[in-house]
């Protein structure tokens, strides 16, 4: 790194503890501050500590300048998806533990917010989605389209079970 206090280098560790509730890693700290400067660098370790599964991550970075921040920043998700969204995040919650995996392996949280703000109708707009390829979309595209679909008329609209697209 440079020695100069002007160039705006920096680093900084953050840990993010797995919350089991969700399934994932809480990275939220994480996701605001790379909206706020230009990565460098990025590495992770990862280590339990009570039980619970941490990955420390050490950033290197550069401060951004307002637009990079902007460009980088994930846009607001639209009230109305905000729903679909929290639906999504339990099905992947769910599906996570049952496959034994974390979470974001299935799909990240930006793939779920463009699920829940485009509400694709089939595997060609799934696929089209950045992040979410032909293995994703083999794997649980049945089981995402099926929690997007309208529900009938006159009824409820009902989760899509964990197992269903592996039957």
């Amino acid at each position: 790194m440079s020695s100069d206090p002007g160039a705006g280098l920096g680093a900084e560790l953050l840990t993010l503890r797995f919350d089991p509730a969700a399934g994932a890693f809480d990275d939220t700290a994480l996701r605001a501050r790379l909206a706020e400067v230009h990565l460098l660098a990025l590495r992770e370790h990862f280590f339990t500590a009570h039980g619970l599964p941490h990955v420390a991550c050490l950033l290197t970075y550069r401060a951004a300048s307002a637009p990079d921040a902007a460009k980088r920043a994930s846009p607001p998700l639209p009230e109305a998806a905000q729903p679909v969204y929290e639906t999504l995040r339990r099905w992947r919650a769910e599906r996570a533990r049952a496959e034994g995996v974390p979470a974001y392996v299935l799909f990240t949280n930006r793939e779920l917010q463009a699920i829940a703000a485009t509400q694709p109708r089939s595997d060609t707009a799934l696929r089209a989605i950045p992040g979410i390829g032909a293995k994703k979309v083999a794997r649980h595209g049945t089981q995402i389209l099926a929690l997007l679909a309208p529900a009938p008329e006159g009824t409820d609209h009902k989760e899509a079970a964990p197992d269903e697209a592996d039957a």
